[in-house]
């Protein structure tokens, strides 16, 4: 990259390079989780390489290739992972999420109000089962539901090659951490400009992304249309106790929002 107000002076090469990996816990077979196990520890060892590289050259700290990631709300994040594990893990659907569908008379027989109650009772009892079944399976193992700090913790005493002498050191991964509602302004900043393009008349996110809150890419609507305001104060607690160390770890830095106001 040149900056035109200093003479053509080189500032910095900048290379956006973004790693997918499926987790362990998810689907597949024991030899690709863990081949997907192997390219995540070798990705970690080559960030805690370039960081030890770069912490011992004489670019600034704003040059040095800085790690970021953007964590959700604890509460919010429980319910988005609840509609996203029940779309492909249907032994905790089949536990978990109760029928939508009424019989054809009652279906006919409701009023508009009898219905909405119906489907707040069976969001409600969705999540009270879910609760009790993270309680009974440590969080189905799944990366979805486990606490966020837990990702957090692959980072932590990583094993790399010393840049100076080459024998092996170990050490933390330096991360900068944004909350969710930050993140347009954090792709801003890596460049993408365009938070939408239109095809045909439509406007089209530049995310891309199966949002399963929206009923189109939902596995019922029950879950489509999870929220906080179906969880009483009970269940609050339970959630907020279940992602303790994530609630401690957003009012450690810093960030707001519906657990660090009512985890208490």
């Amino acid at each position: 990259i040149y900056n035109d107000d200093i003479q053509r002076q080189p500032l910095v090469r900048m290379k956006a390079d973004v790693h997918t990996y499926k987790h362990s816990y998810g689907g597949g077979s024991r030899e690709k989780k863990q081949a997907w196990d192997r390219a995540r520890l070798y990705h970690i060892q080559s960030i805690a390489n370039t960081q030890q590289s770069r912490q011992q050259s004489s670019l600034p700290i704003s040059n040095q290739f800085p790690i970021f990631t953007v964590i959700r709300d604890p509460i919010q994040r429980f319910l988005s992972a609840t509609q996203e594990v029940m779309h492909y893990n249907t032994d905790f659907r089949d536990k978990c999420l109760p029928s939508a569908r009424p019989s054809f008379f009652s279906l006919h027989s409701w009023s508009e109000r009898t219905r909405k109650e119906r489907e707040a009772r069976l969001r409600k009892q969705t999540i009270q089962c879910v609760i009790q079944d993270m309680e009974e399976t440590t969080y189905r193992r799944d990366v979805h539901l486990l606490p966020i700090a837990s990702h957090f913790r692959l980072l932590d005493d990583v094993h790399h090659a010393n840049a100076i002498d080459g024998k092996n050191s170990i050490r933390d991964i330096a991360i900068s951490v944004f909350p969710m509602g930050d993140i347009q302004d954090v792709l801003l900043y890596l460049g993408n400009n365009n938070p939408g393009q239109s095809i045909e008349g439509k406007n089209i996110s530049t995310i891309h992304a199966r949002d399963r809150s929206n009923v189109e890419y939902a596995t019922s609507t029950i879950l489509a249309k999870l929220s906080i305001h179906d969880c009483d104060e009970d269940m609050i607690k339970e959630i907020c106790h279940l992602y303790h160390v994530d609630v401690e770890l957003m009012r450690w830095l810093g960030f707001g929002g519906e657990a660090v106001e009512r985890c208490r």
